[in-house]
């Protein structure tokens, strides 16, 4: 049974995010380039979050309203008291069936990459973005105006 847990990928960040953007090039060497804009929430922060995948098997998104890609029953929730009803902004999905689909297809089951396939969940308050990677992105804070 899968299992949604906290993704914590700025100490401290307990706040929901309104936006989430990407770009995602064709080619060899091509990578996911994800920016959620948590700078947009009002009683917010003044930042957004820039996420780089290198090596992303899949990425799927959709309105947050529809969630039509399966999500665990139990999601984690902002602390922050201002936003305690939000759901938690970014999740990493433990035993994530759709995870293991692709460590089978790209990996033998003895290869130690097989285990490093995770499944991330960036949740907005207008977007739902899934992604699966090989490995973990960089992260990093940037100005809401960058980019």
């Amino acid at each position: 049974m899968s299992e949604a847990s906290k993704w914590e990928i700025v100490d401290g960040l307990e706040v929901p995010c309104a936006d989430i953007s990407f770009n995602w090039p064709s080619g060899p060497g091509a990578q996911l380039d994800v920016r959620m804009h948590f700078s947009r929430v009002v009683e917010g922060i003044d930042a957004d979050v820039r996420l780089i995948f290198a090596n992303a098997m899949h990425m799927a998104w959709e309105d947050e309203s529809l969630g039509l890609l399966d999500l665990p029953d139990k999601l984690p929730y902002c602390l922050d008291s201002e936003f305690s009803d939000w759901v938690f902004p970014t999740l990493i999905i433990k035993n994530s069936p759709l995870a293991t689909r692709y460590a089978d297809k790209a990996f033998a089951a003895d290869d130690p990459s097989h285990a490093q396939v995770r499944h991330f969940v960036l949740i907005s308050m207008n977007d739902l973005v899934h992604v699966i990677s090989a490995d973990m992105p960089v992260v990093e804070m940037v100005q809401a105006d960058a980019l």
